[in-house]
């Protein structure tokens, strides 16, 4: 897997979670779509761990260091 493919992935995640708690932060948001996209932050959270967890350390040092670097910035 290329390397690229991972922090790719770690970006697509993220804006997704961040789109979807911006639709949760609206001022009427639908209850049942609510609880179904609470679940889908939940879903994509859990993915993200799992994709650290068992890959990032497969990642070059140099690498893993300026992702973590750009990470602290936000």
């Amino acid at each position: 897997m290329s390397y690229s493919y991972l922090l790719d992935l770690y970006q697509m995640l993220d804006d997704r979670i961040t789109l979807i708690n911006d639709e949760l932060s609206q001022d009427n948001p639908q209850p049942g779509n609510q609880h179904y996209q609470h679940g889908r932050v939940e879903c994509l959270t859990d993915f993200k761990t799992y994709l650290r967890e068992h890959y990032h350390d497969k990642l070059p040092r140099r690498i893993q260091k300026s992702y973590e670097s750009a990470q602290s910035k936000k």
